[in-house]
């Protein structure tokens, strides 16, 4: 009995000095920081110029080599051109659907043409493979 109330005693004793000295028992949340200035202009901006331009550019290029490949394969047909001309449009078309993710609205496998008996499927990575 004596243990328990010399248990008790100091159990009542620390929550005063907790009390005493400022300690609180509540959860506290940190402070929020100030919120940053922002401005839709500079990230459509910067949107514009480091995103979707470089990735249009990038399919320009992609799309000239296809249209290379292909006017190579009709001129002389050779399997060697067809593979050529193969790996030409699955660059482009990696570059295209890159391009459409970053656009407003979000690209759907279902809207790009492809040949009948290609499908996308999985990553668009696979469409290097």
């Amino acid at each position: 009995m004596r243990h328990l109330l010399s248990t008790t005693r100091f159990a009542l004793l620390a929550l005063a000095a907790l009390g005493v000295f400022g300690f609180k028992l509540t959860s506290r949340q940190p402070p929020t920081p100030p919120p940053m200035p922002f401005d839709r202009s500079q990230m459509l901006a910067h949107l514009a110029y480091h995103v979707m331009l470089p990735t249009y550019l990038e399919f320009e290029d992609a799309a000239k080599a296809l249209q290379h490949a292909t006017s190579q394969l009709c001129d002389a047909p050779t399997v060697s051109r067809l593979e050529t001309a193969q790996v030409r449009w699955r660059q482009a078309a990696l570059v295209w659907i890159l391009a459409h993710s970053a656009a407003p609205a979000p690209a759907r496998p279902d809207a790009i043409w492809l040949p009948s008996g290609l499908r996308l499927s999985g990553s668009a990575t696979g469409l290097l493979s």
